[in-house]
């Protein structure tokens, strides 16, 4: 799953709603997605000194879609299976920069542990 090429869907919303301050959308919405390396991604935010981990799952949205407000605990899902949660971008909503995600796989016994029968 740490592949440049293997494609992911994030899921969102779609279509804005007035809520006040910000603008946030109301029905679900996805993005297809690349999934990159760590290293890749650490390189892409080495400007914001932002480090990554082994539990973070980068992908990359392409110059003009990303992660934004309001996204944060939204499923990543590859092969119809949640492999992570959106986690941090940019404040630019990621744009042009790859989305992190926490990845699931880190924690599987922690949720064995902790989910309900």
């Amino acid at each position: 799953m740490n592949s440049l090429l293997q494609s992911a869907k994030s899921y969102a919303r779609k279509k804005l709603k007035d809520s006040g301050a910000w603008l946030t959308p109301i029905y679900l919405q996805t993005l297809t997605v690349q999934v990159v390396t760590n290293e890749y991604c650490q390189n892409a935010y080495s400007e914001y000194d932002i480090p990554v981990y082994n539990v973070h799952l980068c992908a990359s949205n392409g110059p003009e879609f990303g992660v934004c407000s309001g996204d944060s605990g939204g499923p990543l899902v590859f092969g119809g299976r949640l492999v992570g949660i959106v986690s941090w971008g940019t404040t630019t909503c990621a744009i042009g920069y790859p989305d992190a995600y926490v990845r699931v796989s880190e924690f599987l016994d922690w949720i064995r542990q902790n989910a309900l029968d």
